[in-house]
């Protein structure tokens, strides 16, 4: 058996490509290539990406310990206004390197002889350096809490007992329906929306705007020395934080405090803070969830702290509740609110294209992702080569709503049969809707559009490397999970125009949604 020197890196550029060839590395592991050279021969490379989700549950694990470890040994350290953040610090911590989990797990996968040559850890902190980002960390926190004015908020005179968390405008829009079929509920928001968009004509509807409330505490002193380089980078995370908690915190208190009895609330898996909630609402307030992204069943998926769990389909709930270990009384079978924007959807040709140019054509529209993953890299090769023999397709590109400038590795190509959705459309659900409209396949590589599309009656490809889809209701999708380059290109030969179905008739989500809340 040979021996595997591996060089170990979250995303390979020139310069780690260096590092290794310096190393004398014949095996580099990454979860993306970022190169313009091409890879000596002789260098084997690793796709870590297909090990995202073990990889999720191995760093969150590695987290956890560190994290009792710290509030163990000083409790006290991690206390604002009277609140424990343990809760919300393992999910803190996982969102500043959850991808570093899937490296691990590669490495180990590893069968070879093998040696890391350039000593990869999860947390590859210098100690002094984060000595003084603590001191640093310490100063500005507690000046600004010398300096700081509490902001306070009348506490709002209502009977309501429902209230509503958004988070942005975009959520506002996907609740509004619900919000409408409740009635009475106070709806709690951040920042600047312009209310007068929505028709929200009942006077039983309140709105609370939480950015008028604001408060710092005192971060209390803890020895940095006495702790090692890795409870210092998490410690140093969480101080980084620590205004923005005390204000959420505030918000928390000040949702306690208008006697509502239930409270929805989306994306409560993802966001860290949510976890804090029942230390503030004290069992008084039972917090229902909703989610707009996939679940995979990865790690942060199980550390949740809410009463209830509205998810999509019997699949999903088998997932969680099988796989993140989440009670089967937790979870609520309601359907996506997306599903409710499509039945109503009207085709207005909002991205802008030209009906003529896909007249008599087979419209593929693939949906980008973040960064260089080698999928993505492969997909578009493909499909290029493609559409330049096979005039009779045309192609739709929606980039990823966070996919930045650096991250479009689209070949360099004139063809005239492929159009992109106007940057001011990639967070658009209206635009989405029409771009399925328009689509007789649909290309993902692993998300929530799968569904959408599947919803919208359009068959879907998820191309991805890993052995198991992110998708997790292939077996009752009409979605096909494709894993090579000569798959894709046989499905994408053998493309159909769809054939337009009417939905079953069910009952609308917002309204499986608002009957929970409604009942007492």
């Amino acid at each position: 058996m040979s021996n595997k020197k591996v060089f170990i890196v979250d995303s390979l550029n020139e310069e780690g490509l260096q590092k290794a060839l310096e190393l004398e590395s014949n095996c580099i592991i990454s979860n993306e290539v970022k190169l313009s050279s091409s890879i000596p021969e002789g260098i084997e490379i690793i796709n870590a990406e297909i090990y995202r989700v073990d990889g999720t549950w191995e760093i969150y694990n590695y987290i956890q310990n560190i994290v009792n470890r710290l509030c163990l040994r000083t409790p006290k350290q991690f206390i604002s206004s009277g609140i424990n953040l343990q809760p919300a610090m393992c999910k803190l911590i996982y969102w500043t390197n959850y991808r570093l989990g899937a490296l691990k797990v590669a490495f180990n996968k590893i069968e070879d002889t093998k040696s890391n040559v350039n000593n990869f850890q999860f947390i590859n902190a210098n100690k002094s350096k984060e000595v003084l980002k603590y001191f640093k960390n310490y100063l500005s926190n507690n000046w600004q809490w010398l300096k700081s004015k509490h902001k306070s908020l009348k506490v709002l005179e209502s009977n309501a007992k429902i209230g509503v968390l958004i988070n942005n405008e975009f959520e506002l829009k996907l609740y509004q329906d619900t919000i409408k079929l409740i009635g009475n509920c106070i709806v709690f928001y951040n920042g600047n929306i312009d209310l007068k968009e929505y028709d929200f004509k009942s006077e039983k509807i309140q709105f609370v705007n939480l950015s008028n409330l604001k408060r710092v505490v005192y971060q209390p002193f803890s020895n940095p020395f006495n702790k090692n380089s890795e409870e210092l980078f998490v410690t140093n995370i969480i101080l980084k934080d620590w205004i923005e908690i005390a204000n959420e915190l505030e918000h928390y208190k000040y949702i306690s405090k208008t006697g509502i009895k239930k409270l929805l609330i989306n994306v409560g898996e993802n966001l860290a803070l949510r976890n804090l909630m029942p230390q503030v609402f004290e069992s008084n307030i039972m917090v229902y969830n909703s989610m707009n992204g996939l679940k995979s069943a990865e790690g942060h998926d199980a550390d949740v702290n809410f009463d209830k769990w509205f998810v999509w389909d019997q699949d999903m709930f088998n997932l969680l509740n099988k796989q993140c270990h989440i009670p089967a009384e937790k979870l609520i079978i309601s359907g996506h609110l997306s599903e409710d924007q499509i039945a109503d959807h009207k085709f207005q040709n909002s991205i802008q294209i030209d009906l003529e140019s896909i007249e008599n054509k087979k419209v593929i529209s693939i949906f980008s992702v973040r960064g260089h993953r080698k999928e993505k890299v492969d997909a578009f090769k493909v499909l290029y080569d493609f559409l330049e023999s096979h005039k009779d397709f045309f192609l739709i590109v929606k980039p990823h709503p966070l996919e930045k400038m650096s991250d479009y590795i689209f070949p360099n190509s004139s063809l005239k049969n492929v159009y992109f959705i106007p940057e001011e459309l990639k967070n658009s659900k209206s635009a989405l809707f029409d771009q399925l409209t328009l689509s007789d396949l649909t290309i993902v590589f692993g998300s929530t559009v799968a569904l959408e599309s599947n919803w919208m009656g359009v068959p879907c490809i998820t191309y991805e490397y890993k052995e198991k889809s992110f998708i997790y209701n292939l077996e009752s999708a009409d979605t096909q999970h494709i894993k090579d380059e000569n798959q894709l290109l046989l499905r994408l030969v053998n493309t159909e125009k769809k054939i337009t179905k009417s939905n079953p008739l069910k009952p609308k989500v917002c309204e499986v949604i608002s009957s929970h809340l409604l009942t007492i």
